[in-house]
């Protein structure tokens, strides 16, 4: 029988519900409250980003790094991969894939703080090892451009696919040039305008590469002031003025050396400012500038300084020129100017330069007839702007471009074209196709071709030059574009069915150098010409360094060689040794040393402020007589060779000396002013105005020099290429190059520290010996000529040095000394001071 419990099991249940209600009503605190809940562990968080690319034989690092709320202690772990491993400490994950390991290899890594685990999973790439040697990659382009007097520097940069050591070399270097291996530098500042082949190598000890270019080196532009607008004081031809907008003024441009004086316009309204030669704008005595003789090579220049800007923020400002009347000028953008300045900035002196040809193609403007410039923001914007304007001139630029005749650098003729590097703009170039632009830092040659034209010479780029029908020409330039496409270059007429010599030739996105002999067969004659077509193709050219120069053709004649020069320290680098230390001073502008005369009132005699350098003038000879001078303003002087006692008779001219340097050259027959003792003067006293002396000199018309220089890198250029390599080193100092030994301990002999030369000394010549040397405390050397053997001997002098530079020159008759490997030396064992030397010379005097 079955019997039910249900009863049951509800009478205890509603007796222990009772029960539990009955000890809640009790209100006893005799139970403990429950325990609080275990802590949460917070896990690891990672925060490094994995290394995910390795090569084949090439050690891998990645380390993981974490962190930890709770500062428990970490652990890593790696879970994959058969060639990694890690520092269960550190997380660096390590290891050296082999070529088994090539491919993707999926990586796990873990970190712990004992409780929770954190995981990071990430696929590392294994690049496969090249299987043989592979030729190391020249990765650098060389600079193709250099100035004389300009410090030079290429890095040459190279990668290579095996990861080899790479060693670098040269093989073929300039003279003035030096190359670091350990580098791979090439350094060094040209002296002598040309172009000079380079070869640089790069190896990785089975295969060597090497890169070739050349060096364009330009030497200075010869700049010929042909007006001068405003420049220290405004002048009565050239009248500051506007035309109804606010007031200018003469300004003193306070600590700033650059500058003297400044104008300054301030516009209150709408107008424009610049400067007239209207008489109806002020100007007293003005007359219009004929510049048409010098619109191929002209420039116009000037500086701008904005003190305060328009009102209404504006960024088009303006350059105007006009002739006679309004309706004949060129107008353009100063954003346009060579140097691209996109507007004034303020209080920062900005110059502005534009060729002639830019500004006169294209306009109405009469080049010969000029009477008003113009510098001003958009007219209808102008009120509220003031600025300064300085040094605002017209000149003539003949560029430096090297050519033929370069110490055998260059073996073809001299350059034919002019501005062939768009230096000055587009003068001797077509001025209605393209620009000039600047690309790093260098002034090129640029059009944009949007559309492509029915014909290739609808857009062409020329330059006119006379070419000789049948002779063979070398025709190179720069060329590259925004993208590929082709262009026609060549030579030929220009005019008739423009008969050419041309190729074309395929242009990249890279800077490429095209090079071609031309025969002129059918294209000679008077106006020939270069020529660029660039009229069917989409986009945009860049040329640059156009030439052309006869093949093998030869130089000019080399200028008529005079004697050798008769004054000493004519360039003042010596400050005022050999001259009159009581008149003037020497100071240094822009890195040179030259002579000064500050002279506040003209004095009675022109000869009572005089300055003068004693040498020996041979009676009925012809002398050439050179130097460079100007003034603080505009002034006369009297310069030339005579007597130094007596009555001083001389033969000397009066020179018109401006504010801008200028080189006078006159011969001298020297009748009633020879003897000893005679000399060269200037003569300075009736005039004020500060006078400027540089570069004198006097050497004999065509009188015999001395022999070539006997001795190689006397000027210590070359480090110590064919000096003592064991003894001393080359430092710069302003820029120059001059030997050093550094000597802190006097030795028993005086040779024991000594530097030589070896060169071949003829019994029996005389040889004129010099040299320039400094010490740093004052101290002696020996100096001479001798044997570089046997008994060593030498004709040689003690000499006592300063802390100043001082140039010795000695005449030295070879008796005893002559013979194959003679030397030069300067002894300097005996004696503590560091010893200084530069431009040691060693000369003929007599023979051949």
């Amino acid at each position: 029988m079955k019997v039910s419990t249900q009863p049951f099991k509800l009478k205890r249940l509603v007796l222990i519900t009772g029960l539990v209600f009955g000890m809640s009503a009790c209100n006893t605190d005799d139970l403990a409250p429950p325990p609080p809940p275990p802590p949460v562990n917070s896990a690891p968080q990672i925060l490094s980003m994995p290394t995910t690319g390795a090569n084949e034989g090439q050690p891998y690092i990645y380390t993981l790094t974490a962190t930890d709320l709770d500062a428990d202690s970490l652990s890593y772990s790696l879970s994959t991969s058969t060639w990694l491993s890690i520092d269960p400490a550190t997380g660096a994950v390590s290891g050296t894939p082999t070529a088994a390991d090539v491919g993707d290899n999926e990586v796990t890594v873990s970190v712990s703080d004992g409780t929770d685990t954190t995981t990071q999973t990430f696929t590392v790439v294994v690049v496969a090892a090249l299987p043989n040697n592979v030729a190391p990659v020249i990765t650098s382009s060389p600079l193709l451009m250099g100035a004389v007097d300009s410090s030079y520097s290429y890095t040459i940069t190279a990668t290579d696919g095996n990861f080899d050591d790479l060693d670098f070399a040269s093989v073929t270097l300039p003279a003035w040039g030096m190359f670091d291996t350990s580098t791979g530098i090439l350094s060094g500042t040209p002296d002598i305008p040309g172009n000079y082949p380079v070869e640089l190598t790069v190896s990785d000890g089975e295969e060597t590469v090497s890169q070739s270019f050349t060096i364009s080196v330009t030497g200075p532009d010869v700049i010929t002031t042909e007006l001068t607008v405003f420049e220290n004081m405004i002048l009565p031809e050239w009248q500051a003025w506007t035309d109804n907008g606010g007031p200018f003024e003469l300004v003193t441009v306070d600590g700033d050396p650059e500058r003297d004086q400044a104008t300054k316009f301030t516009l209150t309204k709408e107008s424009v400012a610049g400067f007239t030669a209207r008489e109806s704008g002020g100007a007293v005595g003005g007359m219009p500038f004929d510049a048409s003789g010098f619109v191929a090579n002209g420039q116009l220049t000037f500086e701008l300084q904005l003190l305060v800007p328009t009102t209404v923020p504006v960024n088009a400002w303006f350059l105007k020129l006009e002739a006679g009347s309004g309706a004949s000028f060129a107008e353009v953008r100063l954003s346009s100017s060579l140097e691209g300045h996109a507007a004034p900035q303020l209080n920062t002196w900005q110059t502005y330069t534009f060729p002639l040809s830019s500004l006169i193609s294209g306009s109405s403007l009469n080049a010969s007839a000029i009477d008003l410039f113009m510098v001003f923001p958009s007219y209808s914007d102008a009120a509220g702007a003031s600025y300064l304007i300085d040094n605002f001139k017209l000149v003539s630029v003949i560029s430096g471009n090297p050519g033929g005749g370069d110490g055998g650098t260059d073996p073809n003729g001299p350059e034919l074209l002019t501005n062939g590097d768009f230096e000055n703009g587009l003068a001797s170039w077509k001025a209605d196709i393209g620009s000039v632009v600047m690309d790093d830092g260098d002034n090129v040659f640029f059009v944009e071709i949007a559309a492509a034209s029915g014909n290739v010479f609808d857009i062409n780029q020329s330059q006119i030059f006379d070419i000789e029908e049948g002779e063979t020409y070398v025709f190179s330039f720069r060329a590259k574009a925004s993208q590929a496409r082709t262009m026609i270059a060549g030579l030929g007429l220009n005019g008739g069915d423009f008969t050419n010599i041309s190729e074309t030739v395929s242009l990249t996105t890279e800077w490429q150098t095209f090079t071609t002999e031309v025969e002129a067969i059918g294209i000679g004659g008077v106006g020939s010409r270069v020529l660029f077509d660039m009229g069917v193709g989409i986009g945009d050219i860049f040329i640059d360094d156009v030439s052309v120069k006869v093949k093998d053709g030869a130089p000019p004649p080399p200028p008529v060689d005079n004697g050798a020069e008769l004054l000493t320290n004519g360039d003042f680098e010596d400050g005022l040794a050999s001259w009159r230390p009581d008149v003037g001073s020497v100071i240094v502008e822009d890195g040179n040393s030259v002579f000064e005369a500050i002279i506040t009132s003209a004095s009675d005699n022109v000869f009572d402020i005089n300055q003068s350098q004693i040498f020996d003038i041979v009676e009925g000879e012809t002398y050439v007589f050179t130097y460079r001078a100007r003034a603080s303003e505009a002034r006369t002087i009297i310069a030339g060779l005579g007597l130094n006692g007596g009555d001083f008779t001389n033969i000397s001219e009066t020179v018109s000396l401006t504010t801008e340097w200028q080189t006078f050259t006159t011969e001298v027959v020297a009748v009633g002013i020879g003897g000893v003792g005679s000399r060269v003067l200037f003569d300075m006293g009736v005039g004020v105005g500060n006078v400027y002396l540089d570069d004198v000199s006097v050497k004999v018309k065509g009188g015999d020099a001395p022999a070539g220089q006997l001795l190689t890198n006397g000027g210590f250029d070359d480090g110590l290429a064919s000096w003592r390599a064991d003894v001393g080193s080359v430092i710069m100092e302003d820029g120059n190059s001059v030997f050093e030994a550094i000597v802190n301990v006097a030795t028993d002999n005086v040779f024991d520290i000594n530097q030589s030369q070896v060169f071949d000394i003829i019994e029996g010549e005389t040889y004129r010996f010099s040299y320039r040397a400094r010490a740093s405390q004052a101290r002696t050397i020996v100096a001479g000529l001798g044997l570089n053997g046997g008994d060593f001997t030498n004709i040689s002098e003690t000499v006592s040095l300063t802390t100043e530079w001082q140039t010795f020159t000695t005449d030295i008759v070879a008796v005893g000394i002559g013979g194959v490997g003679s030397r030069v030396l300067f002894d300097m064992g005996v004696g503590i001071g560091n010893v200084y030397l530069d431009d040691v010379s060693v000369m003929l005097v007599e023979g051949e």
